[in-house]
């Protein structure tokens, strides 16, 4: 025999027609043997059960079905007829990209941009006197004459 819980759990489940309960004699028992227990439980599902038995709701023409499964959503969140190939241009998306490439762009081309004068002409000079230290100022001058 079923407990009080789980009579109440059927009940709310499936109503009062135990035949679509998972067991059914036993549901037929427990609602007999809890009637005092479940009281107004029992008798609002009785109540929602008569209401719903009542209402016999002819199905939806097929327009209507075919128009509701069309605009259902496809799995990836697109509408099922929809039959575009998924590209649609952005023009906040194509701003930001150039914005983007812009701003890298700069960038770069800050960081590769020579030396200014005063620092390339200081440079000069400390590899000019490090040849000097180690007596190849000729070969200095020869590379330094190549690069200028």
């Amino acid at each position: 025999m079923l407990d009080l819980k789980t009579t109440r759990y059927y009940l709310d489940c499936y109503g009062t027609d135990t035949t679509r309960w998972p067991e059914a004699e036993a549901g037929k028992i427990a609602l007999a043997v809890y009637k005092a227990e479940l009281g107004e439980d029992l008798a609002q599902t009785e109540r929602l059960d008569g209401a719903l038995s009542q209402h016999h709701i002819s199905p939806p023409s097929d327009l209507l079905a075919r128009r509701v499964i069309s605009n259902l959503p496809a799995q990836d969140g697109a509408p099922a007829n929809d039959t575009s190939l998924g590209f649609k241009f952005n023009w906040r998306a194509v701003a930001a990209t150039f914005a983007v490439l812009g701003a890298v762009g700069f960038t770069a081309l800050n960081m590769s941009a020579p030396a200014p004068d005063d620092a390339a002409s200081a440079e000069t000079e400390v590899w000019r006197e490090a040849a000097l230290d180690l007596g190849v100022d000729d070969v200095f001058d020869w590379v330094h004459s190549e690069d200028g």
